[in-house]
């Protein structure tokens, strides 16, 4: 027969563990880090030839202003993605927009579950220069979307700065002046083929 003493020693170790354990469960899940995720992209070009060719639109643009946009549920509600609305005003329209024009950009900002979506550079900070390679909305809106992380470039110090560093396509414009890359992608749509670099 087990002691009084074992007994109460073995029923106190059960509860202070279960304890233990239910706290550090829940220190866990109320001080979890924010999760990033990586993106699969719909398209992703080979060359920049390729990518030129196949956005709707190019343009070399300013970030003026940023609004909340929708909230997109799954059929059962239960997992939630938002949206932000962010305006441009383009100081040269490459491809699919003239200068002037006012543009506005849907990017997905945050899901349920604590992932965060900055796969696609993150915020767009307002007054900062940028050139995009966007596509249009195919349900009808006017709203654009960046096409991939290809294609969005910041411009500091009269240079491109990509948001794809190491891939090869955006590689091909990241880090040359302004000028540089804009006669580049009007190269590259005076171009025949898509596949010409």
């Amino acid at each position: 027969m087990m002691s009084r003493k074992f007994f109460w020693t073995g029923t106190l170790t059960v509860a202070a563990a279960g304890l233990l354990t239910g706290a550090l469960i829940a220190d866990h899940l109320l001080h979890r880090p924010v999760r990033t995720t990586r993106a699969a992209w719909k398209e992703v070009y080979k060359a920049p030839g390729e990518l030129v060719h196949r956005v709707d639109a190019i343009v070399l643009a300013t970030a003026v202003d940023v609004q909340p946009g929708r909230i997109a549920t799954s059929d059962n509600e239960e997992d939630v993605l938002r949206f932000q609305l962010v305006s441009f005003d383009v100081l040269r329209g490459l491809k699919g927009v003239d200068d002037g024009e006012r543009i506005t950009l849907e990017r997905a900002v945050a899901s349920n579950g604590g992932i965060l979506l900055d796969f696609d550079g993150g915020d767009f900070e307002m007054g900062q220069h940028y050139l995009l390679f966007l596509k249009r909305q195919e349900d009808g809106s006017p709203y654009f979307y960046q096409v991939n992380d290809q294609g969005r470039f910041r411009i500091a110090n009269d240079r491109l700065v990509a948001v794809a560093r190491d891939d090869k396509v955006a590689a091909h414009f990241d880090q040359r002046t302004v000028r540089e890359a804009l006669a580049l992608v009007r190269t590259n749509l005076r171009a025949q083929s898509p596949r010409v670099q």
